[in-house]
C-alpha cells in the first residue's frame, strides 16, 4: 500500500495545482473587471465635470447677453434724458439707468464668480483626463497580462493532467475512484499524513486500530471522522 500511496500523493501534488491554476483563472477576468470598473468611474468623473463646466460657460454667455441688454437700454435712457424737459422725468429716468447698472453690477460679480469656478472646475477637467488615460492604459495592461497569464496557465494544466493521466495508470481504480470522490466533494487535501496519533486533515484523534493499521502500511486507511485517506508519517 506505500507504492499507492507514493503514487495517490504525486496525483493529488498535480491536481492541488490545477485546482491553484484555476482559481487565478477564474480571477483573472474579475481583474480585469476592476479595471474596466476604474476606468469607468474616470470617464464618468470626467463627463459630469465636463457637462459642468458647459452649463457653466451657458451661464455666463447669458450674463453677458443681458449686461448687454441693459447696458443698451441705458443708452435709450441716456437719449431721451437729454430731451426730456420737466425735473421729474427726468429723475425717473435717472433713477430707471441707477437700477439697471446696479442690475450689471450685480451680473458682473457673478459672471466673475462664474469665471472663476470655469477656472477651478477645468483644472479638475485636465486632472480627470489624465486619470481617464492612466486607467484606459491600466485596462490595457490588465487585459494583455491576463490573456498571456490564461494562455500560460492553459498549457501548464494541459501538461498537468498529461503526467497525472499517466501516473493515475498506476493506481487500481477503485482506489483512484475513492480519492475522486474525496477531491470532488473537499476541494482541497484528502491523502493526508497521521499526525501524533491524529488526522493530519481534520485533526480528529485516531483509533489504536487504526494506527496499527496505517504502520502495518498493508491497506489503505481512512480517517472515521472525514474519510480522508491516511499514510503513516513516523
Amino acid at each position: 500500500m506505500l507504492n499507492e500511496i507514493e503514487i495517490l500523493l504525486k496525483v493529488q501534488e498535480k491536481d492541488l495545482r490545477i485546482m491553484a491554476l484555476a482559481y487565478r483563472l477564474k480571477k483573472n477576468p474579475e481583474i480585469v473587471n476592476k479595471a474596466g470598473d476604474r476606468l469607468k468611474e474616470a470617464e464618468n468623473a470626467l463627463k459630469d465635470k465636463e457637462d459642468m463646466l458647459r452649463k457653466l460657460q451657458v451661464e455666463r454667455k447669458n450674463s453677458e447677453i443681458q449686461v448687454e441688454s441693459n447696458n443698451e437700454k441705458i443708452a435709450k435712457l441716456d437719449s431721451q434724458a437729454g430731451s426730456v424737459r420737466d425735473n421729474k422725468t427726468y429723475k425717473a429716468i435717472q433713477n430707471e439707468i441707477l437700477d439697471l447698472k446696479a442690475r450689471i453690477s450685480l451680473i458682473e460679480d457673478t459672471m466673475l464668480e462664474n469665471m472663476e469656478k470655469c477656472d477651478e472646475v477645468g483644472a479638475q477637467i485636465k486632472d480627470l483626463r489624465e486619470k481617464a488615460v492612466q486607467a484606459k492604459k491600466a485596462l490595457g495592461e490588465s487585459e494583455t497580462r491576463a490573456k498571456k497569464e490564461n494562455e500560460e496557465i492553459e498549457k501548464e494544466i494541459k501538461d498537468l493532467e498529461s503526467l497525472k493521466t499517466e501516473i493515475e495508470k498506476n493506481l487500481r481504480p477503485e482506489i483512484l475512484s475513492q480519492y475522486r470522490r474525496l477531491l470532488n466533494n473537499k476541494k482541497d487535501t484528502v491523502v493526508v499524513p497521521s499526525k501524533n496519533g491524529s488526522c493530519g486533515g481534520c485533526f480528529m484523534s485516531l483509533t489504536p486500530q487504526c494506527i496499527m493499521k496505517l504502520k502495518s502500511e498493508m491497506q489503505i486507511v481512512t480517517c472515521e471522522s472525514c474519510q480522508r485517506i491516511l499514510y503513516w508519517e513516523s
